[in-house]
């Protein structure tokens, strides 16, 4: 995730992985998945679409 992150240069709004511990209300938990998520607004879609294309077609 961090190279992800890294290769982009877009600091993302919210991230997670899989079996990180969380508490929600008073139980305890883990997450099942991993997340890195980015709010629109905050960026130019066409150019986020752009750099993601680029990292995953090198």
């Amino acid at each position: 995730m961090d190279k992800f992150t890294e290769e982009l240069g877009i600091k993302p709004t919210e991230t997670y992985k899989k079996g990180d511990p969380y508490i929600r209300g008073k139980r305890k938990s883990t997450r099942f998945e991993t997340v890195w998520e980015i709010e629109q607004a905050r960026l130019n879609y066409f150019m986020m679409m752009m750099k993601i294309n680029r990292y995953l077609n090198p």
